[in-house]
């Protein structure tokens, strides 16, 4: 009754989750007319605030401060506006001079495509466009209404971003001037714990702010480098096009191909050849392959704390949104849903999904790999972990904790027979990836080594062993194994028959739900081999508790090791002659 009360309440909390997604998306959405001035103004809001802070440190007032800045923020945009405005002016009134390279162009293409299909998709389409030509033709009344509706759209397409424009920089110059005071309240509204949110918002503004600066600054010397080689190309008003190059490159993955476009279109149209369109389009070609792949890597690096793959969906989720600001403000938005993910428990999936956080360690993903059967992605894992750190490292900081955590699950019955066994057979298949070390050769004038006992508590133990085996690189002969599945009683008999009893036995387990089953092996091994040293070795990452130790101590231990060199360097030093028997 307990667990199905529970299931309950756990899926009443996921039905509660996702009606408070639906509920925010839909208001991100419908609130677009509010929210998208309002996250503008906050994002320019951001960029000059390091101005109005030197501007008071200087011992202006803030009202001054903020005034100056806002002042020459709108100044910059009307004069870019002017700029561009009038060179677009000046190319359109110099377009008919290019007519002819038009025409030529189009007749070299349709010589190019003229032919086959092409030739008939084309009379089809002239065909359905002379017939849509003798349609009759509507009233006078509609054509006249259909004029005044396309005009208001018209004056409503320019209003609206002026209006929009004008809004936002009114929001930027209000939250300038009352920034302390809209941080208190938002801190107020997030959590009491003022600590932990001022931490955040400082986390949120570093990282952001940090951006935004690299941003400008790049995008300033790529716009520069691109009108510096379209003017030694000889494309017309290049430095127009490096501005836009630059403008651009503010909306990620589509602003760079519209970069390229521009320059591209206007070469196409005043070039009286190929050439020049070649030499524009392999120019932004190799400025992208270059910037992608070396310069934005390591400019942005881990400053943001977003993977890339978090940047693409939270593009294509924002651009869904908001449209073209949407894009515009993707990666400044999703920043901030990552560190709030970082801050507030309640929001961490933010930071899984979109961070650049490992959500598995290597431990943890290679047993994902194991339950799931796939030995293939495995042993890869396996062989460049290798290559990068070594096979000890491997073994000590991968494959011994990814099998305790399957002894954790297995205990726990989380494993039916048929993946225990899978899981088993997979681990076999990792450890045959692995290079055979070399087996130290004994120094002249040393005896004969002596036995060491290394004694397997658990199967996936066992199934490491041959790994295990060899990292321990024993002697040859020094080293004898009793795996898991043979009967203690058998082993214990085997061991007291000897000759000479063994110089020391190491109790090898991955876990603490295996101290019951240690504790007893240790008294039956105190009572058949009295004197005989025993380690417990714990490789699977936990530590020893002080009451275990103490009571693992009473049973029989007599050292204890949390990690493949501690036990190698205790087995290696009783299995030399030097080292007398107990």
């Amino acid at each position: 009754m307990r667990d199905v009360f529970a299931k309950h309440i756990r899926s009443m909390g996921i039905a509660a989750r996702l009606l408070s997604a639906a509920l925010v998306l839909g208001f991100l959405y419908y609130g677009q007319p509010v929210l998208v001035p309002l996250a503008l103004a906050l994002l320019v809001a951001f960029a000059l605030h390091p101005v109005v802070r030197r501007l008071m440190q200087w011992r202006l007032p803030r009202g001054v401060s903020v005034g100056m800045t806002v002042g020459a923020f709108v100044l910059i945009l009307l004069g870019l506006s002017w700029f561009i405005g009038g060179q677009l002016m000046s190319f359109a009134e110099e377009l008919p001079s290019y007519r002819q390279n038009l025409i030529q162009k189009a007749n070299e293409a349709r010589a190019m495509f003229s032919g086959g299909a092409l030739d008939q998709v084309r009379a089809t389409v002239q065909e359905v466009s002379g017939e849509s030509a003798t349609a009759p033709s509507t009233a006078p009344q509609a054509a006249e209404s259909r004029t005044f509706s396309s005009w208001l759209e018209s004056a409503g397409m320019v209003t609206d971003p002026l209006t929009t424009l004008g809004l936002v920089i009114l929001l930027v110059a209000m939250m300038l001037l009352q920034w302390g005071e809209l941080r208190g309240r938002f801190l107020g509204m997030i959590s009491g714990d003022v600590t932990h949110t001022t931490s955040a918002l400082a986390d949120a503004g570093s990282r952001v702010g940090k951006y935004l600066f690299l941003q400008f600054l790049y995008n300033t010397g790529f716009g520069i480098v691109v009108g510096i080689a379209l003017m030694l190309l000889g494309v017309p008003y290049a430095a127009l096009w490096g501005l836009c190059a630059a403008l651009f490159r503010y909306l990620p993955y589509v602003g760079p191909l519209f970069a390229a476009l521009l320059p591209l279109a206007v070469s196409l149209v005043t070039s009286s050849g190929w050439g020049q369109v070649f030499s524009v389009g392999v120019l932004f070609l190799v400025l992208e392959l270059v910037s992608n792949n070396f310069i934005e890597p390591w400019l942005y690096g881990s400053k943001l704390g977003v993977s890339e793959i978090g940047i693409i969906m939270a593009s294509v989720a924002w651009t869904y949104l908001w449209g073209p600001v949407g894009l515009l403000l993707a990666t400044p938005l999703t920043v901030c849903l990552v560190v709030l993910g970082e801050h507030v428990r309640g929001l961490s999936f933010f930071a899984r999904l979109l961070g650049t956080e490992k959500t598995l360690t290597d431990a943890q993903f290679i047993y994902q790999r194991l339950l799931a059967g796939d030995s293939l992605e495995a042993s890869q894992l396996t062989r460049d972990h290798i290559r990068r750190d070594g096979s000890e490292r491997f073994v000590s900081d991968v494959l011994l904790p990814a099998l305790a955590h399957a002894r954790h699950d297995d205990v726990a019955r989380q494993l039916d027979d048929e993946a225990r066994a899978g899981v088993l057979d997979e681990i076999r298949v990792v450890c045959e990836e692995m290079p055979e070390a070399e087996t130290p050769a004994a120094k002249p004038g040393a005896g004969s080594s002596r036995q060491v006992v290394l004694w397997s508590a658990c199967p996936f133990t066992d199934a490491a062993l041959p790994a295990f085996q060899n990292d321990l690189q024993m002697p040859a002969g020094a080293l004898e194994v009793i795996k898991s599945t043979e009967l203690t009683g058998d082993a214990l008999q085997r061991l007291a028959a000897l000759d000479e009893k063994p110089a020391a036995i190491s109790v090898t387990h991955l876990s603490e739900v295996d101290t019951p089953r240690v504790n007893g092996l240790l008294k039956r091994l105190a009572r058949l081999l009295p004197g005989v040293p025993v380690q417990v070795a714990r490789l699977g990452g936990a530590v020893f508790a002080s009451e275990e130790r103490e009571a693992l101590i009473a049973a029989g231990a007599s050292v204890f090791a949390t990690s493949l060199s501690e036990a190698r360097a205790w087995m290696q030093a009783y299995a030399a002659s030097s080292v007398p028997a107990a």
